[in-house]
């Protein structure tokens, strides 16, 4: 059985705040003793993260935080009979695609949303979404959904559930640092974003080095060259700051010292400046 970890009930907020209420599943599977990041308050960092960025927009608070002893069910065989290959990270995407276990959706999701009660849960407004914490190739995707009315966002859609609204899914590492979460929650920004507003979505997207830009996408920043580009120091002109749909915002000439050239940095830089009109679309699937 999982253990439980007493959490704080949400407090009141203003109306126009949007609160996500968070459940917190760990699946431990052992990590790398040389590593000083604290992963058992990782997910208090990235809820503190996202409120940070979204300040008067969104309230992300965690209601619910269990932890097994134990990996996450695979949906191959006998898969934990290749795990010490896995954490001596030996595991190549070959070994994973062939066996179907400890990869990209891996997990069997199905089993880990039943045995958490997740969609009992969601069905009486206990929680709003699921983030699954698990060791480096612990079987998850970034983000995904399930529910009535769920979407691609950044893996399938887990069918066969009883959840009865589409319900936000997110699969981090818990050996890696925030940035790394954050980056996560992006790619759950482009799949919301894309299914509701994919035309504003094109347009806020825009990225060109040495030309006219806006605001980037998780992969590129606005003067970016290639995936992971948060390091360039070539100029672009963007309207980021000053975006809207027809771009007749004012230009500035940015690069990455505008986000600190770093991953960090650029996610931060480019959450806060996801329109605050779209965040009921990111957390509750709706126009507010």
């Amino acid at each position: 059985m999982p253990t439980a970890t007493p959490t704080m009930k949400p407090t009141p907020t203003q109306e126009s705040i949007l609160l996500e209420k968070v459940f917190v599943v760990t699946y431990y599977g052992g990590h790398n003793p040389n590593s000083s990041f604290d992963y058992n308050n990782l997910a208090n960092i990235v809820t503190s993260d996202l409120n940070n960025i979204t300040k008067t927009k969104a309230n992300f608070q965690i209601v619910k935080n269990v932890t097994w002893q134990r990996p996450a069910t695979q949906n191959g065989t006998n898969c934990d009979q290749y795990l010490s290959k896995v954490q001596s990270g030996n595991w190549t995407t070959n070994d994973w695609q062939t066996t179907n276990c400890w990869g990209s959706g891996t997990a069997n999701y199905n089993t880990m949303l039943t045995e958490n009660n997740i969609c009992d849960l969601i069905n009486s407004n206990q929680i709003d979404e699921v983030w699954f914490f698990g060791f480096g190739n612990g079987g998850f995707w970034e983000a995904n959904m399930t529910g009535n009315g769920a979407f691609w966002t950044n893996g399938p859609i887990v069918n066969s559930t009883n959840c009865s609204k589409p319900t936000h899914i997110m699969g981090f590492n818990y050996e890696l640092t925030p940035d790394y979460a954050l980056h996560s929650f992006g790619h759950r920004i482009e799949g919301v974003m894309r299914n509701f507003l994919p035309n504003d979505f094109s347009q806020f997207n825009i990225f060109a080095p040495n030309g006219n830009s806006s605001c980037g996408t998780v992969h590129f920043p606005p003067n970016g060259t290639k995936d992971y580009d948060y390091a360039n120091s070539t100029f672009t002109n963007s309207d980021c700051e000053d975006w809207n749909i027809s771009h007749t915002g004012k230009r500035t000439s940015i690069n990455c010292n505008t986000w600190g050239c770093n991953q960090l940095g650029y996610m931060t830089w480019w959450l806060e400046h996801i329109p605050l009109n779209w965040w009921s679309y990111i957390l509750k699937n709706t126009k507010q």
